[in-house]
């Protein structure tokens, strides 16, 4: 149960923060489990996506039309 981790968490937080030896290693064994490769192709964009918690949702975006600051390049 997710509940029954914390103190593990808070404990692997605590020895990545030290940071050392033992960090490192908890780094290495821990990136198998938590590494997500990039897409390599389209298709493995697409599915990507159709499984995002927001697949089916429908949404809007808009552009910031504001002009922005004043730069000087001087």
């Amino acid at each position: 149960m997710p509940a029954d981790d914390a103190g593990l968490v808070k404990s692997l937080a605590g020895v990545l923060r030290a940071g050392g030896d033992e960090a490192m290693m908890v780094r290495d064994a821990l990136a198998p489990f938590t590494t997500v490769e990039p897409a390599r192709t389209g298709a493995e964009l697409v599915a990507f996506l159709r499984n995002s918690p927001l697949a089916g949702e429908e949404l809007t975006f808009e552009r910031d039309r504001t002009e922005g600051r004043t730069v000087d390049f001087e």
